[in-house]
C-alpha cells in the first residue's frame, strides 16, 4: 500500500488551460481516493477537507500529509472512529468527515 501510494502520489500529469499548460501533482489525496476506489473501499479518502475535519477533532492546527502519516495515523484513527460510530460504512464516515471538513471556520467548543 505505501509503494502504491509513494508512485500515485508523485505521478505528474498536464492540465491545459487557456494561457497554456500547467504540470501538476497527482498528489497524496487523488492517490488514497484511487486506493480507496481500488481496494473496494478498505481504505479511506485523506483529502484537505478530511485533514481539516480531523484537525478539528485533534485540536490541532494541521496534520502532515504524507504517506507515512495517512497510514500510521488516520488509518488507525479512522478505524478507531468506525468502531466508536459503531458503523461498518466507511464510505458514510469518509462522507461525514469530507462534510465537517468543509464547514466554515466556527467556534465548536461553544
Amino acid at each position: 500500500v505505501a509503494a502504491f501510494l509513494e508512485d500515485w502520489s508523485t505521478r505528474e500529469y498536464t492540465d491545459t488551460y487557456k494561457n497554456g499548460p500547467q504540470k501538476k501533482h497527482f498528489g497524496l489525496s487523488r492517490a488514497t481516493t484511487l486506493l480507496h476506489f481500488v481496494s473496494g473501499g478498505l481504505y479511506p479518502i485523506f483529502d484537505a477537507r478530511v485533514k481539516t475535519a480531523l484537525a478539528r477533532l485533534l485540536s490541532q492546527k494541521e496534520l502532515p500529509g504524507t504517506v507515512s502519516a495517512y497510514l500510521e495515523s488516520y488509518v488507525p484513527l479512522f478505524q478507531e472512529l468506525a468502531k466508536v460510530c459503531e458503523t461498518n460504512d466507511f464510505r458514510m464516515l469518509d462522507k461525514a468527515l469530507f462534510s465537517y471538513g468543509a464547514l466554515g471556520e466556527r467556534n465548536f467548543s461553544d
